[in-house]
């Protein structure tokens, strides 16, 4: 859950509520195709921490927290 609110106040500070809503939803190219909660779910904290905030800041540098993002589709296979 930490790292839940960390990535959503990282992106809410930028961009708003509704784009970090959209993105910890949606799934997205950096993260090989996954959301970033199926990487919360699926991944080791540590290695997911660090993933997401990467991916989240480097969304946040392009700005396009929402446009680059591959919008939902069916539910991720648990790995």
């Amino acid at each position: 859950m930490r790292i839940a609110l960390e990535l959503a106040l990282l992106i809410v500070d930028a961009e708003g509520l509704e784009a970090a809503r959209g993105w910890m939803v949606r799934r997205d190219p950096d993260l090989r195709g996954r959301s970033p909660l199926g990487v919360l779910a699926q991944d080791p904290p540590r290695l997911a921490r660090d993933r997401l905030v990467e991916a989240a800041r480097v969304s946040l540098r392009r700005g396009d927290v929402t446009a680059r993002l591959v919008p939902p589709g069916p539910p991720e296979a648990a790995a």
